[in-house]
């Protein structure tokens, strides 16, 4: 009885110690299985947000661009928009479409590639003459060369009636879409769709084509997937977003999410498909193995702990072949290179990032298969470079990063040097081409300074990159956190990237440096630029920005006849006598967008300060004021304008606008801009003439009513050469009835010149009035006043 116990006991101990690991094994594989899923899950979501947000801002933009030319088209007369639409000729190029057309009401269109026929019966047609927005799903091309295309239309409405008139449509080269349908993670096995609710295909990636290439949902019909199906159609017309799975042949999982609707089209969802296979495969040997553990509860243990550690590695080692390797090149991509400078904790070497000058040019003489040989062998050439202190990676295209951990500013650009001359015979070497020169550039960023100096980095802004305070220098020995580290990664690559693209700013074909250094002085600037692009803000509600007013006088009778606001930019301080000039803002502000609202600023500061002086019973002049190229990209500005002025109450002559000579060669609307304007009382100036962008066929076509000449044409007057060019000129604008300014005079010589007649029978002197520092300079608000106090105020040189 006793031996009969024990035995029972033990067979008791032997079944609880199996069934305990039975269970563990049970339990491990189970929670092993919901982490990859779960982390599945938030890898498919993390490429859908990203990809889909791309769609959706192209998307807009090219909706936006075409929602305000059907407003220009809408302004002309029915019999000239065609001839408008064919001087889209060149936007048509630069914005990737195949062409563009105006459909009248009857359907009928000529398109800037000359082709005719009727839309009628389109669908889009019918559509936009409703009043909707619309982006067609990816058809091949029915009139030109079989491209893959999606046509984008829009209602061009009567600005006066809101009628819908016409439709305006492009068709966009679906291959721009590409880039954000191509899914590089989950061993290239993920395929994505750009589509509507009911399933019909905007566009689509390559990879793994569907059979119906117009519906999505077409190539799902099977009846154990119908209610699947309808699910995923219900979600979508909620505008939810969901990962769900669809068995059907090859179990995927498909993760939906809406893309941001901005321009007023058909609702759209981004849509990605993955295999079940990536995480089902790894489970199969190991499902066989755990079979094993129960044989006896100590090689169970065993066997669970190897298993386990061996299934984990290999796991990690698919998710880090999936996250690391690079497709094109089969070597590292840049998620390889983040992670492994944050596994180091790095914080001293060189980040270097590379690109081929006008590769594009490559690729269209060799193709792209060969230019994609030519890059495969510069990362090779780079991997030669590469040791456990050097890593590289193949960002994208012709992008590559280069880290130099431990290295010296000396060793780091031997090492370039060496690079240089490797890819400059890779052509002969990898494609047998010999007379093709390749022209790598590199920008360097040393992020030792990132733990022991302020750190900036770039931040989208109105579709421009500012800096942004990212940190102050780090305490020695403190811990930093995954975010910070990566952070400064991405800091000190977009540096890299904005020293290289100094370079190659100020590159020519005789350059023989092809390395920048991003240095304290580039960090300065930033600084500085990204303080007033933050205070901007702040500098408006507190009216730091103030005006300076530059006399004009007539050089027939000496008076002060106008004015030019210029704006200036007081310190926190509040000290007027030290502002900061225009130079260190207007450029910036013209890249950004924020010069608009600048210019606004300035023309309410001018009307109200104008009715001030009116009710104080001084006898004003009137100010002009300039506008950027930003301001008049809107036809709408006319109004707007208009409408501050005239609830000022100032007469409309006291107040008028400069246009600088390169908006000119910018806007192909400007002729009906001007127009418009000078329709609402305003008048109209040519400013900067001879900046260079100068041609006298715009005196011919534009209708201004004053030309001023640049300070650039005033100093050389004195020479026979200078003086017949300002002459020339004089006589064209004369002929067009045009009054003329002299900029920039600051001699008394240059004054005389001015002031005689052009020719002996002339009554009048070659220009009207004279700008410039040797008759006033700019002045404050309180000095300008006092010369209106005392009319009318005589020049000492006139």
């Amino acid at each position: 009885m006793q031996k009969s116990g024990s035995k029972t006991i033990g067979l008791m101990l032997v079944g609880t110690i199996i069934g305990i690991m039975a269970m563990v094994t049970f339990y491990i594989g189970y929670n092993m299985e919901q982490n990859l899923r779960e982390k599945l899950k938030m890898d498919i979501q993390k490429v859908a947000e990203q990809n889909a947000e791309a769609v959706g801002r192209t998307l807009a933009t090219h909706a936006k661009l075409l929602q305000n030319l059907s407003k220009r088209i809408a302004l002309r007369p029915e019999e000239q928009r065609n001839e408008y639409v064919k001087e889209l000729r060149t936007l048509v190029q630069l914005q990737g479409y195949k062409r563009m057309a105006y459909v009248k009401s009857d359907g009928s269109f000529l398109t800037t590639d000359n082709y005719k026929g009727n839309f009628g019966k389109k669908a889009f047609f019918q559509k936009s003459m409703r009043g909707e927005i619309v982006i067609n799903e990816v058809r091949p091309d029915q009139l030109g060369k079989a491209d893959r295309i999606n046509v984008i239309s829009v209602p061009v409405r009567n600005s006066y009636t809101d009628q819908i008139e016409g439709v305006l449509f492009a068709t966009l080269i679906s291959d721009v879409f590409d880039k954000f349908m191509s899914i590089n993670s989950f061993n290239n096995q993920g395929n994505a769709y750009v589509m509507t609710v009911d399933g019909k295909i905007i566009v689509n990636s390559l990879v793994h084509p569907v059979e119906n290439v117009f519906n999505f949902f077409e190539n799902f019909k099977e009846e154990n997937t119908a209610e699947a199906l309808a699910a995923i159609q219900t979600s979508m017309s909620l505008g939810q977003t969901e990962l769900t799975s669809i068995e059907q042949g090859e179990s995927m999982y498909f993760y939906y999410m809406p893309i941001d609707n901005k321009f007023g089209a058909t609702p759209l969802y981004y849509v990605l498909s993955v295999p079940k296979k990536i995480v089902a495969a790894t489970y199969q040997e190991l499902n066989t193995q755990l079979r094993g553990i129960l044989f006896t509860a100590l090689l169970a243990i065993l066997a669970a702990a190897i298993i386990y550690l061996w299934y984990s590695n290999k796991h990690e080692a698919i998710l880090k072949k999936t996250a690391y390797e690079d497709k094109l090149t089969s070597g590292h991509n840049m998620n390889y290179l983040r992670d492994n400078l944050v596994a180091r904790n790095w914080n001293s070497g060189y980040l270097v990032s590379m690109d081929i000058a006008d590769f594009n040019t490559v690729n269209h003489r060799v193709g792209m298969k060969k230019g994609d040989t030519i890059l495969k062998g510069i990362y090779h050439l780079l991997e030669k470079e590469a040791n456990t202190n050097t890593l590289i990676a193949h960002e994208g295209q012709d992008i590559f990063a280069i880290c130099f951990l431990e290295s010296s500013k000396e060793k780091v650009i031997d090492a370039l040097q060496r690079v240089t001359e490797g890819i400059q015979k890779l052509p002969r070497e990898v494609i047998q081409e010999d007379a093709m020169l390749l022209r790598p550039f590199f920008g360097i960023y040393c992020f030792d300074d990132l733990t022991t100096k302020d750190c900036y980095t770039p931040q989208k802004l109105n579709n421009t990159f500012q800096t942004v305070s990212l940190a102050s220098s780090t305490i020695p020995n403190k811990p930093v956190s995954r975010d910070t580290l990566l952070e400064r990664f991405d800091m000190a690559l977009v540096l890299a990237v904005e020293a290289k693209r100094s370079l190659k700013q100020h590159s020519n074909l005789a350059t023989t440096i092809n390395y920048a250094f991003y240095d304290d002085t580039n960090r300065a600037a930033a600084k500085e630029k990204k303080e007033l692009v933050d205070g901007i803000d702040e500098a408006l509600a507190n009216n730091r920005y103030i005006l300076f007013y530059q006399p004009r006088f007539s050089t027939s009778t000496g008076k002060m006849v106008a004015a030019e606001a210029l704006v200036r930019l007081i310190k926190e301080n509040g000290d007027i006598t030290d502002p900061i000039p225009p130079s260190k803002f207007i450029s910036l502000f013209e890249t950004n967008g924020l010069i608009a609202r600048l210019d606004e600023y300035v023309f309410k500061t001018v009307c109200a300060q104008q009715k001030q002086w009116m009710d104080k019973g001084l006898s004003i002049v009137p100010v002009s004021i300039n506008l950027s190229q930003a301001s008049l990209l809107n036809m709408e500005i006319v109004e707007r304008y208009a409408k501050y002025r005239d609830d000022a109450h100032i007469p409309p002559a006291s107040v008028h606008l400069e246009i600088t000579e390169s908006a000119t060669a910018l806007n192909i609307d400007l002729k009906l801009l001007i127009e418009k304007f000078q329709s609402h009382g305003f008048e109209i100036f040519l400013d900067d003439f001879g900046t260079g962008y100068s041609s006298l066929s715009t005196l011919n076509t534009m209708p201004f009513d004053r030309v001023k000449l640049d300070k650039s044409l005033i100093d050389y007057i004195k020479t026979d050469k200078g003086l017949f060019l300002v002459d020339k000129i004089i006589e064209v604008s004369r002929k067009y009835n045009m009054k003329i300014t002299a900029e920039g005079v600051e001699d008394a010589e240059q004054a005389a010149i001015l002031k005689s007649k052009l020719h002996e029978s002339d009554t009048l002197p070659r220009v009207d009035d004279i700008q410039g520092y040797y008759y006033a300079q700019p002045l404050p608000k309180g000095a300008f006043e006092k010369m209106l106090t005392f009319p009318p105020y005589m020049s000492k040189h006139i």
